[in-house]
Order: structure tokens, then sequence, then C-alpha cells
């Protein structure tokens, strides 16, 4: 009877070890699942996640990133910043090009940049906008991208070809160039729209007059420009400013005989607040120089305002 009574037992206190062994098991199996099953699976299911995560742990490295594009059909170009500064993007110049700045400095890569606004769209997408609302690059979570082409109703399938960290600036220009830049575009839009303009840049915002004066008759496009430590940021307002024209005059003839008839001085100056305004026959264009791409109006801004004031 004890040998009975005492072998039972023993069965029983194995059953409770094997019990206890099973329930450590399942335990650490649940921790696994709670720790690396849900969010896990959902980051390897969910391609988004993915992009999110990618992004992030580019921002946390405190990096941004350039890519460069190509859109179909005709293998047009565009740079994109992304990460931890911010989305920018910049279409770049092709042949046949008929925005100002392409023709003003063909040699250098002074077309827009501008700053992007982004967003997730109900497919998971990423929206890529400009200031003014606009869509300008759709992004899907595997990758692939189109781009709105300013000027263009229609997206184009575009394809990366290169990654590389870094951040869209722009383009430095010393002061010699700064001034070369300053006559070819008068010369470019007295060929393109039959515009007799003249450029001051003087930071002391000099009256034509006086600067031509100061000049000499030699250089008669360009009214007055003093050499500045901002150079890069006069040469990007004044290519801003042409293209802001060239938009503006682009599709009316009626504007473009308004401006050819009002207009006669642009001046670009610096202040506290960037600005476009109009005092009779000058556009006064305020730039402001340690607000980096902020500190100097956009084409879109210059464009707007030329139409509203011609």
């Amino acid at each position: 009877m004890y040998t009975r009574v005492m072998g039972l037992c023993e069965d029983v206190a194995k059953a409770m070890r094997s019990s206890c062994r099973a329930g450590f098991l399942l335990g650490l199996f649940a921790a696994f699942v709670v720790t690396t099953g849900p969010s896990g699976a959902a980051s390897r299911l969910d391609p988004f996640s993915s992009l999110v995560e990618r992004q992030k742990s580019r921002d946390d490295n405190g990096r941004s990133v350039v890519q460069q594009f190509t859109a179909a059909p005709d293998s047009r170009r565009f740079a994109m910043q992304t990460g931890r500064h911010g989305a920018r993007i910049q279409f770049l110049c092709r042949e046949g090009d008929q925005r100002l700045a392409c023709a003003i400095a063909p040699e250098r890569t002074a077309t827009e940049i501008i700053p992007l606004t982004s967003e997730r769209g109900v497919r998971g997408d990423v929206l890529y906008r400009d200031p003014g609302g606009r869509l300008l690059v759709r992004m899907t979570p595997y990758g692939n991208a189109t781009v709105y082409w300013p000027g263009e109703t229609f997206g184009r399938a575009a394809t990366k070809r290169s990654e590389a960290p870094g951040q869209l600036r722009r383009t430095s220009f010393t002061p010699e160039e700064t001034r070369s830049t300053l006559e070819r575009a008068s010369e470019t839009l007295s060929e393109r729209f039959g515009l007799s303009l003249d450029f001051d840049v003087s930071r002391t915002a000099l009256t034509a007059a006086s600067s031509r004066a100061d000049l000499g008759a030699d250089l008669p496009a360009v009214a007055a420009y003093e050499t500045s430590p901002n150079d890069a940021m006069i040469a990007d307002a004044l290519l801003r400013a042409a293209d802001g024209i060239g938009l503006a005059l682009r599709d009316s003839e009626e504007i473009e005989r308004a401006v050819a008839e009002n207009l006669a001085v642009i001046r670009i100056v610096e202040g506290d607040a960037p600005s476009v305004d109009r005092d009779g026959d000058e556009l006064t264009i305020t730039i402001v120089p340690s607000l980096e791409l902020a500190g100097r109006p956009s084409e879109d801004q210059i464009s707007g305002f030329i139409l509203r004031s011609f």
C-alpha cells in the first residue's frame, strides 16, 4: 500500500514538472510573438512601413539624400532631396528647354530649387507638393515615381538613377559670374520678348540714372552692380525673376505688350522680408540672404505678381 502511494506521488510530481516546463516554453513563445510578431510581420508585409522605417533611420542619422530621376519618354531629369533637412526638387535643364534660366546659364545647374511638403495618400503613396499646393511628385511604397512637370497637366513615369547623401543647394556664383549673368539675362529677355530692361543690383538701392552715370555708357543693359558677399543669392533671385517674367509672358501677347511698354528697371535689393513690388516702371525684388532659399520670391510669385500688375 505504501509503495503504491509513493509511486502515485512520484507520477504526480513528474506531471507537475512537465507542466511547468511546458508553461515556461509557452511563455517564452508568447513573449517572442508579442515582441516580434505583429509589428515585425506588419513591417515585412507593408512596404510603406518599410519605407517609413528606412526614412526614419536616415533622419536619425542626421542625413539627407539626393536622388536623381529620369522621366519618360524623353529622359528629362530632375533631382529630389528627402530626409532630415526637408524635401526639395529641382527640374534640370534639357536640350531645347524654353526656361530662361537654361538659356541664361546653360552651363550651370541654375534652375529653381523648390521646397516641398509631403503627405501620405490614400493608397500609401507619398505626395509631394510645392508651396502653392500643386502636386509635383507621387512616390509609391515600392519606390516608383510619377512626376508632374511644371507647365504640364499630366504625370510622367520616372525612374531613379542614383542616390547619394547630400542636399540640393543653389549654384555658387563669383562676382564676375554674377555680372555676366546680369548681362545675359538682359540680352535673353530682349531676344525672347523684345524687352529693354535695366538691372539695378545695388545694396544701397541706387537709382538707375545715377548708377548709369557712375558706370559709363558701355554697359547700357546693366544699370548697377555692386560686389556682394551674397552673389549666389543675387544670381538666384535674378534667374527666378527672368523665369518668372518668362512664365507670365509665355501665353499672353497682351501681357507681353504691357510689360514691354511699362517696365524699364528690375531692381534687386536686400531687406527684411522677401517680396515683389512695383513702383511705376520699376519692379523691385527684395531678398533676405540669411533665409537661404526662402529668402527670395519664387518664380510663381514673380509671375503671379506681373500678371496682376500689368
